[in-house]
């Protein structure tokens, strides 16, 4: 995302250069069409190099009215980015206190709880299953614990 803000940044920028350089192109069409309005009567006539002169001013304001449009989307685009990065840094802000809780504060105590095989009520093995308390009938586990297991 930092990426893109910094390109849409830069495409900001070089917007902004292109447009001020048409401004100062179409400033000199556009006097020169002034120049050309304020002749006298027998030299005021509307020929080719007035039309060209018309034609490069239409050009010029379409041109400069397409980049203000690019420039306008590229801004949209930045505004959008700006408040993706925002959320991203926002949820990586819960995800990491989220991580701060389950290491420093949930290990902590999962550490002082008995592991399962003493919850379940036998510390070893006894052929692959644990060791629970039996019913009456019973005989004592192999294993060392005081429950029962059934006599064979």
């Amino acid at each position: 995302v930092l990426q893109e803000i910094f390109q849409t940044e830069c495409t900001i920028e070089e917007l902004k250069m292109a447009i001020r350089q048409k401004e100062a192109p179409m400033k000199v069409a556009q006097s020169r069409l002034e120049e050309r309005i304020k002749r006298p009567n027998m030299e005021l006539v509307c020929d080719q190099p007035q039309h060209r002169l018309v034609c490069e001013v239409y050009t010029i304001d379409a041109t400069i009215q397409t980049l203000k449009q690019r420039l306008q989307e590229a801004q949209n685009a930045l505004q959008l980015l700006v408040q993706t990065k925002s959320v991203l840094e926002y949820d990586i802000g819960v995800k990491a206190n989220s991580l701060f809780i389950d290491q420093e504060k949930c290990m902590g105590m999962r550490r002082t709880l008995p592991n399962t095989p003493r919850l379940i009520g036998c510390t070893q093995l006894n052929m692959g299953t644990y060791c629970a308390p039996q019913p009456s009938g019973m005989k004592p586990c192999n294993c060392g614990c005081k429950n029962k297991k059934k006599v064979t």
